[in-house]
């Protein structure tokens, strides 16, 4: 396809000045065109800050078959919608959604409206423009404080602060007046008062037609501990102008987000819920806090994310598989199909397999995620994987060049593993519940002809339960420890059994249900063990 690619380009220096900190970075101009070439299109780089004259004789003069797009525009509330609605105006099929879902995400107020009324929670608040300023002032917010005063029509984090030049956080209703007034002297368009949330730092990103999530994307902790002035133990902890724009290195993320199974359930539901309410399409990021309680606010949906190779983005798009380039291919393809410009198997859809022999091995990585820690001395998840073990494991496959993607081992695994169109499976599930539980993703793959790693079905059904492999030990001859399964704490001892006796689970791993008290040396021992 013949491809236009329309942006801002930032001159000026994020350090001295914000007024282009929306506006790409030359190198993240060169990446994305280099991307776009690399998935085998013809690309024409149009930078659009000039006269709108001038970008309309540009594009007759392309004629492109679509354009990919990322310009902020220069100046308004409406900015972000300007190019898309010049599109559509053109006829011509862009990335990204329409000018009325670019103008409402914009608007942070606007936005907060509809996913309220969506029942999707975000932060109370109040928008404060030169018509209410007065009057907020003299009868206060109706908030509780500390509030977060930022723009409501910004987006990188303009005008927002937490360091030696001043915080937008605002801890009593005393320092407010001050407060709105600085914000108001430079966004006099109307800057939003909300009451500020504790919290983890999560960034959803969405691009449709990735992954089997709907097109929902790995949750990514955005971790802001490194890059807080005055250290860690500091009140707040904002995604402030200095730490996304001028040392964006200071940011750790955490991918994936170590979230409660509930949580991150929820969370999913309500991306996608502010997703449809929203309009969102091809590509987006949702911005939340998560209390320590398991809340969830949104904070707000960018129909334009940030495209620089260090955003959130691209660390949710490895997680699946994705390269720089992969990520930006998927953004362009998934407008191209929405716009009946390609088909599934033109793009490379699930019949590519029997294609890519040259290619990087897709590798489907079965895990199960430990993601609660049993203070009381519970064991439910200890066989199960913690999150640093997967992400070691995944970025050891990714060094041999492979394309991990990530099947965590839910009920849903089916339906995903059918749909996901891997060469293989790198396996360490141990399974759910059941006395076959670690058979049951070997099982499934032999069932849909998928090779993977490790023993096979029946290997690890007989291997979990001790008595059954015994058996098979003794009969080649092999020794082992004499023993007798007990089903309950009433059964004769068999004269053969000579105390001590270790009692142990039958089909548990990890040492699941040992402990000192599990040495008996008495009858009386035994049976009081075998009844736990």
């Amino acid at each position: 396809m013949k491809v236009a690619f329309t942006h801002n380009l930032r001159l000026t220096d994020v350090r001295e000045t914000e007024k282009e900190a929306e506006y790409d970075s030359a190198e993240t101009v060169s990446a994305i065109a280099a991307a776009i070439e690399a998935a085998g299109h013809e690309v024409e780089k149009v930078e659009v800050s000039g006269p709108a004259s001038n970008l309309l004789e540009r594009l007759e003069a392309i004629d492109p078959d679509i354009i990919f797009n990322t310009a902020e525009g220069q100046s308004g509330r409406m900015r972000e919608a300007f190019y898309p609605a010049l599109f559509e105006e053109l006829g011509v099929p862009y990335t990204g959604s329409d000018a009325y879902t670019n103008a409402l995400t914009l608007d942070k107020w606007l936005t907060k409206l509809i996913v309220q009324k969506a029942g999707i929670d975000s932060p109370r608040g109040t928008l404060v423009t030169v018509r209410n300023f007065d009057d907020v002032v003299q009868r206060g917010l109706g908030l509780a404080f500390p509030v977060i005063v930022k723009p409501n029509h910004e987006g990188s984090s303009k005008g927002i602060y937490n360091g030696a030049i001043g915080s937008s956080v605002v801890r009593e209703p005393k320092e407010l007046s001050a407060a709105l007034k600085a914000a108001m002297r430079t966004y006099p368009d109307g800057v939003l008062v909300e009451e500020y949330i504790e919290g983890l730092d999560i960034a959803l990103g969405y691009i449709d037609g990735v992954g089997h999530d709907d097109g929902l994307l790995t949750p990514v902790e955005v971790d802001l501990r490194q890059g807080l002035e005055g250290g860690g133990d500091r009140p707040f902890n904002i995604y402030d102008y200095r730490l996304k724009n001028v040392e964006p290195g200071k940011v750790q993320y955490r991918c994936p987000a170590n979230l409660p199974r509930d949580v991150a359930a929820r969370l999913r539901s309500i991306s996608l819920e502010a997703i449809r309410a929203l309009g969102l399409r091809d590509m987006a990021r949702l911005d939340y806090r998560v209390t320590s309680e398991g809340r969830i606010y949104l904070l707000e949906a960018n129909a334009l994310p940030a495209l620089a190779s260090h955003s959130s983005l691209f660390a949710a798009t490895a997680q699946v598989g994705l390269t720089y380039n992969a990520t930006i291919a998927a953004i362009l393809n998934a407008a191209a199909l929405r716009a009946g410009l390609a088909t599934a198997s033109q793009l490379g859809g699930f019949d590519a397999r029997r294609q890519r022999k040259a290619q990087p091995i897709r590798v489907g990585f079965t895990y199960n995620v430990k993601r609660s820690v049993d203070k009381n001395g519970g064991d439910d998840e200890a066989e199960w994987d913690p999150p640093e073990t997967i992400i070691a494991i995944a970025n050891a496959l990714a060094r041999q060049g492979h394309i991990v993607v990530h099947l965590e081992a839910t009920p849903d695994l089916p339906r995903v593993l059918a749909e996901a169109d891997v060469d293989l499976i790198f396996n360490i599930a141990e399974g759910v519940e059941g006395r076959n539980r670690e058979a049951q993703v070997p099982a499934l793959c032999e069932l849909l002809g998928i090779p993977y790693t490790g023993s096979d079905s029946a290997t690890l059904a007989i291997a979990l339960d001790k008595a059954l492999g015994k058996k098979v030990l003794m009969q080649h001859d092999i020794l082992t420890p004499k023993f007798q399964l007990m089903e309950s704490a009433r059964e004769r001892l068999s004269a053969d059994m000579k105390f001590p006796l270790i009692v142990k689970p039958n089909a548990e791993g990890s040492s699941k249900g040992i402990d000192a008290k599990n040495v008996v040396d008495t009858e009386e021992e035994l049976r009081a063990a075998v009844k736990i």
